[in-house]
């Protein structure tokens, strides 16, 4: 009979390779918008070669390409974020494995935060691609003014999501709880 403790096992064994396709959708992502901010460019050479540019400007492809590299080096761009964050001592590679340490906790309740901080870690991710794919539609005219700012916080929260631990622990340190996970 299947119970929860199975359930989680499996869910936990199918989390890397769904790291792993969004990993993948990410670096399509990032092609396209490059190839998006380059064929941009050709209307805009046309219409600057006669004179009338109208409402068309450079920020648009400049939004794309910067959203296109991050999005193709979505691990060095995260890192590169975490260890903003966080210091210089995070690295994507290690996140995924979390140990709960020495805690006194039962063995199923251990397997259980194991688990929820692999998804949270997982949703992290993809809310980190949702936001360099808002970012690549900053300038253009169809998008809304709020892009940059629903792009960035995405992005900051999509990191926070991908060290939830460090995260956690930041947060009841500044209020007085010390470490917790």
């Amino acid at each position: 009979m299947n119970d929860a403790s199975d359930m989680l096992a499996s869910f936990k064994e199918s989390i890397p390779a769904i790291v792993e396709f969004l990993n993948a959708l990410c670096i399509v992502s990032g092609v396209y918008a490059l190839f998006s901010a380059f064929y941009w460019l050709i209307p805009y050479n046309r219409q600057s070669a006669s004179g009338s540019v109208g409402n068309m400007s450079l920020s648009t492809p400049a939004w794309k390409v910067i959203a296109g590299i991050m999005l193709i080096n979505v691990a060095d761009s995260m890192s590169m974020i975490l260890g903003t964050m966080f210091g210089s001592g995070v690295d994507v590679s290690n996140l995924l494995a979390y140990n709960s340490g020495g805690s006194s906790l039962p063995e199923e309740t251990k397997n259980m935060i194991a688990v929820i901080v692999m998804f949270l870690r997982m949703y992290g991710l993809v809310t980190y691609y949702r936001g360099w794919n808002t970012a690549k539609n900053i300038g253009n005219n169809n998008s809304h003014d709020d892009s940059l700012k629903s792009a960035s916080i995405r992005i900051i929260f999509g990191a926070a999501l991908m060290n939830i631990v460090q995260f956690v622990n930041i947060i009841t340190a500044t209020f007085g709880y010390g470490d917790v996970l």
